[in-house]
């Protein structure tokens, strides 16, 4: 294993793990967070 593709594997699963990160903050924590700050009806 040469040393650009170890660099180039933790890149690749850096931005998985990102990705990932986003996705789950978009369709989990976003609902979520409507649901918790929104205002009295009315």
């Amino acid at each position: 294993m040469t040393a650009f593709s170890l660099v180039y594997s933790l890149h690749v699963l850096a931005a998985l793990v990102w990705v990932g990160g986003m996705f789950f903050a978009w369709m989990v924590l976003r609902p979520a967070a409507f649901k918790a700050l929104e205002g009295p009806p009315g």
